[in-house]
């Protein structure tokens, strides 16, 4: 990104530069640039969601940041994949469905609690509590009492409660700006709201830290991949 102009989106987008697309695409600044960059990621949609599948832990997380930065357009075609047969697939796609945190997801998400895949579900769980949508407070209940799996059931339980605190949150705020409450408040929330992206970036950490020991050495397979294509 040029320090003094506009990000060159063309260049990144000819050069594959998906983290610096991702980068341009949330500007503010550039509001123009930030179109055309989720533009060009979009065009790339499948390889990104195809990415998730792999063992290099930099690139996954490089896709899923590319897919919140596309927004509606990545639910949609993840939602597409959320019925795959392969249990490992689904996986992907519900906890990138969680790193996205569109509501539009809400509903296929909450027919993934009763997945057969333990795993599946749990991460299901986890992606409705990022989403934080008041709609599947009900069904996120009913698998914290009832689903046969332990982790599962402790997983909900804790989603529930993640939701509740950010619907406490919005309706004091929305209390407060009704009252016309003073300014004051406002570090509360923020603290709140800091709280849940800490819990976020610990659930993170613990399923790259799991994944990392699944996949074993798989990253430097990829990166020789990506000299590959660049050569």
């Amino acid at each position: 990104m040029g320090l003094f102009g506009p990000p060159d989106v063309a260049r990144y987008a000819r050069m594959g530069h998906i983290d610096k697309l991702t980068e341009a695409a949330r500007s503010k600044r550039w509001p123009e640039a930030a179109v055309a960059a989720r533009r060009a990621l979009e065009e790339r949609m499948d390889l990104l969601i195809d990415t998730l599948g792999t063992g290099n832990l930099r690139r996954v997380l490089t896709a899923r940041e590319a897919l919140r930065a596309i927004g509606r357009p990545a639910t949609k075609a993840l939602l597409e994949k959320i019925d795959d047969p392969r249990p490992e697939r689904r996986q992907d796609v519900v906890h990138a469905l969680g790193e996205v945190r569109d509501p539009y997801a809400v509903k296929a998400l909450v027919g993934r609690l009763h997945d057969p895949d333990g795993l599946v579900r749990q991460l299901t769980c986890r992606a409705l509590a990022k989403i934080g949508d008041p709609r599947a407070l009900g069904p996120l209940r009913r698998a914290a009492a009832a689903d046969p799996d332990t982790s599962v059931r402790k997983t909900a339980a804790e989603a529930a409660r993640r939701i509740e605190r950010r619907s406490d949150v919005a309706a004091r705020r929305a209390a407060g700006t009704a009252a016309g409450a003073p300014a004051a408040e406002e570090p509360a929330h923020r603290e709140d709201e800091a709280g849940e992206d800490r819990v976020d970036a610990q659930e993170d950490e613990q399923d790259l830290a799991s994944e990392e020991d699944d996949e074993g050495d798989g990253e430097t397979d990829e990166d020789a991949e990506d000299e590959e294509e660049r050569s």
